[in-house]
């Protein structure tokens, strides 16, 4: 009888504590009542970063599907990104955003690029890994982007900057937008560190993904979408991309160059 009950006794403890367990597990992926600890934004039904559609009316041509910095070097090969996949393996390219947006400890691959995601809406994305071969993910930021509209077109633009080489288009579409919406998860301590580092205010918890409105934040850019034969190149379209928190850029400044795959 008494082994009975030691049995039953062990048997009601395994138990319990598996249901504790659970409790656990189950509090951690619970849908988030506050965006990552932060009282100034609420939740968001979504937040996509899922590539779909394509903005029509750009100068020169449409805009769809990813596009990034990164890709002509993973193009020209050598440098530790893979197209395929968008993702980088080079730390000198990783450390490169340390002065910018940072990056989590234990970082050796990223992906980091632009997707459209509908004709007026798109995305852009922060995703660190610990291995390789971007599968081990420490956090993941997605920023969205909504309310897209064309002002028309820009003309009598610079096509030479000083300090920098190349030739830049005459003409861009003037656009207006807004940052509304974040997605945010750190799935480790270190990925939860960069992310409140890099969002002043959030706490976020391990494992949790939030998606969160963050209100209206209204952008500005200059884009042209460059789709000729003779460009870099003609792997696919060249993105040049001037953006401003204040006003459309009057002119090219210091514009990025992105490129879009075929």
């Amino acid at each position: 009888m008494k082994k009975i009950m030691f049995w039953l006794v062990l048997i009601v403890g395994i138990v319990v504590l598996i249901g504790s367990c659970k409790k656990d597990e189950e509090s951690t992926t619970a849908t988030p009542t506050s965006c990552a600890g932060d009282n100034t934004f609420t939740i968001a039904s979504s937040c996509s970063d899922t590539a779909s559609g394509s903005i029509t009316g750009i100068d020169n041509a449409s805009l769809s599907g990813t596009f990034s910095p990164f890709h002509i070097y993973g193009i020209r090969g050598g440098y530790g990104v893979d197209n395929s996949t968008d993702c980088i393996d080079n730390s000198t390219f990783i450390e490169s955003w340390a002065n910018t947006i940072g990056y989590p400890t234990g970082a050796t691959s990223a992906i980091v690029n632009h997707v459209v995601t509908s004709s007026s809406t798109f995305a852009e994305r922060f995703k660190f890994y610990s291995d390789s071969g971007c599968s081990t993910e420490l956090a993941s930021v997605v920023f969205g982007y909504d309310d897209l509209s064309n002002g028309g077109r820009a003309s009598g633009l610079s096509t030479t900057i000083s300090g920098k080489s190349g030739t830049y288009p005459s003409t861009a579409s003037k656009l207006t937008y807004n940052q509304s919406c974040a997605k945010l998860k750190g799935s480790t301590a270190a990925g939860v560190t960069w992310i409140k580092t890099l969002l002043n205010g959030t706490d976020p918890t391990v494992g949790t993904e939030y998606t969160c409105d963050v209100g209206t934040n209204a952008r500005y850019a200059l884009m042209f979408v460059d789709n000729s034969s003779g460009s870099a190149l003609a792997y696919g379209n060249v993105v040049y991309f001037e953006e401003s928190e204040t006003a459309v850029p009057s002119d090219w400044d210091d514009p990025d160059t992105l490129l879009t795959l075929p």
